[in-house]
């Protein structure tokens, strides 16, 4: 299909005119320390009008920058605050124009006694998040919760998604109290634009290795002021790509004096072009006549599913807890299609023998119910909280594959065969987790010291029958090959137990958290081919965790250790064996055992606020693993490759990471650079070695040209694979390129992305190799291609505006008597 490329580039270069943005009248400038002159983030901006009455706030940026609106012409007075820092005044004479102010110093250690300021902080930094005193904000009623979380610098709203990124990182999370919430959560954040933001108490944006969430991304905590509203939100998102893919996800969620329900429904389509794979395998075994075989392969894949989840949710014990129902089911089907032609050679360069095959395979996921559910509860005093929270969840996920091969080895030889392949599994899973937390109160603002309890349990069932037919000829029937008949009938039962502590220090400059984590498992079931092989095995384990986290100035420091247990999935363990292509077969492993884990992390962070840098990171990680899951391949003297899933003897992995982010040039370009060393070490059971080094880096530009629009382009290089038998540092390269805007009264945004805009296509080079072989594939890749999204929000809450309870102490800016 011909990609109507002028036309898009047309669309996109005339999007800029949707930007009739609002005109704002207010004053701006910048805030720096006056003894080092570096730029302050997180300062608190104050405006009182000539009544005494305050009419906003603003908090600075990273960069120092601030806006800060103003009603109406006047006379204002301005207060500058942050911790740690005396507070500054400044009289103003607004016109009711724009109005730049310049650098105003903030000095440390020096406060003014005799004056009552309105602009305490209302923002900090700590030592694994940032909090913000949202309930404090004398705003806050003006703005829903979506439209404050802006406030915090570097927390937005995506207008290609809709959703809050955190320094341009997706969230992890959304947790509503600490917990998890049905109305708001990480995959339904659209409530947030109808909701009032004096809900809210306060926000804790969590960064990522916080010791007490153990998190690799951000985290948002909203800490309510008063229960969420009863009110309807829904969103509705289509999608489509020029690689024959599209969609739609619809959502709703309902809060009611009776229950709360949430519905999401998506469904998916694709059906991409055929991609050509081409390959070259020299085999070194000295008994092999065939020493390279060269081949080239066309697949097509089409698959299509439908996805239905509804939860029932409703609070507890005067709101002191919560009970959660939640079922769903998938449908989904596949059709995969694959042609193969392969040629093999002598050591003399003689043509000794061909294949060309053929392949067709449907596969279907029919559906199963799916559901669980969870109940929670807190006891609070002043000083103390308990958490006692339980859950249940059941999965059932089944599939059904057959697939029907036609092979030629020369055109007077033809055979057909077909393999029937039924595989599931099922887990039920149990678990139940306390902790109480201990401080000096239990209010929004405080930090206190927790310990928690968790156990559960869970038992798993794999199950995989696999069997094969031969076409006969004359009868033109399929014939069973009762010998090459593959079963597994496998059960899986793990109970474990942690138990952890984490605390606070130096004013929460410091947090740290220790954690012991102990499990017992049973393995019992068999592999069933040729004889019945048995898969029994018991283990327990003792597995320590600890994580630490240090603010200290403009400098954030983390550092943890943990060990872990990762057990193979049934697509690594099932036996069905894929030989579509008869010169390179695969299957699972049904003997896999679990993979033991000591990872090691370390990260540094620095605010500059110099011009142009804003903020530098470094970041290390190291991971042993013993009994490692890869994957593999071996040949055999017919130069025939079969790849599956092995436990080598020990595997290493070292990365190291530096990234840059600077400032806003022009007031509305970013830029964020990174690159990445890597170094794999890996340790075969017969003694051999193989090590890789990978280098990685990317560059993203974003331009605001107006409010609620973004232009980003990022440029990336990355190595084509990772393997524990790769042989070369193979990189490609890619520049994509997007256009987002969101339209605040309509609640309507959308996205244009171009993915690897330079490339039509192309084909990405990989090796493979050990002592017996070694192969060069080229792997052909769809570039240009053109991604389009919307999505649209609507909701209605039935909500009453806070009272407020004007603190004098505050608010009153007269002299102290």
């Amino acid at each position: 299909m011909k990609t109507p490329l002028p036309h898009i580039i047309v669309l996109i270069l005339l999007i800029p005119l949707w930007a009739a943005g609002q005109k704002n009248q207010g004053v701006q400038g910048s805030v720096s320390d006056a003894e080092s002159g570096q730029a302050m983030g997180y300062v608190t901006i104050a405006a009182v009008d000539s009544k005494g009455r305050q009419t906003g706030t603003a908090i600075s940026q990273i960069s120092g920058k601030y806006f800060l609106h103003l009603p109406r012409s006047g006379k204002y007075t301005l207060y500058f605050s942050f911790v740690g820092y005396g507070t500054e005044s400044r009289t103003v004479d607004f016109g009711g124009t724009t109005l730049g102010l310049g650098n105003q110093r903030l000095k440390p250690g020096i406060a003014i006694e005799e004056i009552f300021v309105a602009a305490r902080p209302l923002i900090r930094r700590e030592s694994d998040r940032i909090v913000f005193d949202v309930g404090k904000d004398p705003e806050v009623g003006k703005f829903k919760m979506m439209e404050i979380m802006s406030k915090i610098p570097e927390l937005e709203m995506s207008p290609g998604s809709g959703n809050l990124n955190f320094q341009g990182q997706p969230l992890e999370k959304i947790l509503i109290d600490g917990r998890h919430n049905d109305i708001i959560h990480h995959s339904r954040q659209y409530p947030m634009e109808f909701i009032r933001a004096d809900y809210m108490a306060q926000i804790e944006v969590i960064l990522p290795g916080s010791p007490e969430y153990h998190n690799e991304k951000p985290i948002l905590n909203i800490k309510l002021d008063r229960p969420l509203p009863y009110g309807i939100a829904g969103e509705i998102r289509p999608n489509a790509s020029s690689d024959k893919a599209f969609g739609i996800k619809s959502d709703l969620v309902a809060n009611t004096p009776i229950t709360g329900i949430g519905v999401n429904y998506q469904f998916l389509f694709s059906d991409a072009p055929k991609l050509e794979n081409r390959s070259t395998r020299e085999n070194f075994l000295p008994e092999s006549n065939d020493r390279l075989l060269e081949s080239r392969s066309e697949s097509s894949h089409m698959t299509r599913s439908h996805n239905l989840n509804v939860s029932l949710f409703r609070p507890l014990f005067r709101n002191t807890g919560n009970i959660r129902l939640q079922g769903s089911t998938q449908r989904a089907e596949t059709i995969a299609g694959k042609t193969n032609t392969s040629e093999s050679y002598d050591t003399e360069g003689n043509r000794t023998s061909g294949n060309s095959t053929s392949s067709r395979m449907y596969g279907q996921q029919p559906m199963k119910f799916n559901g669980g559910v969870g109940l929670d509860k807190f006891w609070k005093t002043y000083t103390r909280r308990f958490n006692l929270k339980f859950g249940y969840d059941y999965t059932d996920r089944p599939t059904e594959n057959r697939t029907t091969t036609r092979i030629e080895p020369s055109p007077e030889t033809v055979s057909e065969q077909q393999s029937r392949s039924r595989s599931g599994s099922v887990q039920h899973a149990l678990k139940g987790t306390f902790s109480f937390i201990n401080g000096t109160s239990i209010t929004a603002s405080s930090r206190n010291r927790m310990l928690y309890l968790s156990t559960g349990y869970v038992n798993r069932r794999y199950e995989n029958t696999s069997q094969y037919y031969l076409l006969d000829d004359l009868s033109g029937e399929y014939i069973e090959e009762e010998t090459r008949f593959n079963g597994l009938n496998y059960r899986q039962e793990f109970s474990y137990c942690y138990l952890g502590y984490s605390d606070n220090l130096f004013n929460n400059r410091l947090s740290y958290s220790l954690r012991l984590h102990g499990e017992y498992l049973a393995n019992e079931g068999t592999y069933q081919s040729r004889e019945s092989i048995p898969l029994d095995y018991h283990e327990f384990n003792l597995l320590p965790q600890i994580r630490l986290a240090y603010e200290i100035k403009r400098a954030n420091f983390r550092l943890g250790y943990s060990a872990s247990v990762q057990r193979p999935n049934l697509m690594q363990m099932s036996p069905y064996v894929n030989d579509t292509d008869p010169d390179n077969l695969s299957a699972g492993n049904p003997e896999l055992k679990g993979q033991y884990m000591h990872a090691a992390f370390f990260n540094y962070s620095q605010r500059i606020d110099r011009f142009p840098l804003k903020m530098l990171a470094l970041r290390y990680y190291f991971r042993s693993t013993n009994n490692a899951i890869e994957r593999t391949t071996t040949v055999d003297g017919n130069n025939v490759s079969f790849t599956t899933y092995e436990n080598l003897g020990r595997s290493r992995q070292s990365d190291i990471s530096f990234t840059i982010s600077t400032r806003e040039f022009f007031k509305k370009i970013s830029a964020y650079f990174s690159i990445q060393y890597s170094h794999d070490y890996y340790r075969f059971h017969d003694g051999t070695e193989n090590r890789n080094n990978r280098l990685s880096g990317s560059a993203s530009l974003y331009f605001h040209p107006a409010k609620g629009m973004q232009i980003n382009a990022s440029y990336n290089i990355r190595p084509t694979s990772r393997s524990a038998q790769r042989q070369s540092d193979d990189r490609y390269s890619s520049l994509n390129v997007s256009l987002s805007k969101y339209f605040p009264k309509a609640h309507l945004g959308g996205s244009i992305e171009v993915e690897d805009l330079l490339n039509g296509h192309r084909f990405l080079r990989e090796t493979l190799g050990s002592t017996s072989f070694f192969q060069t594939s080229y792997r052909e890749q769809l570039g240009r291609i053109f991604r389009f999204s919307l999505y649209w929000r609507f909701g209605k809450f039935k909500q009453e505006a806070k009272q407020q309870h004007i603190d004098s102490g505050v608010y009153d800016m007269g002299t102290r008597e």
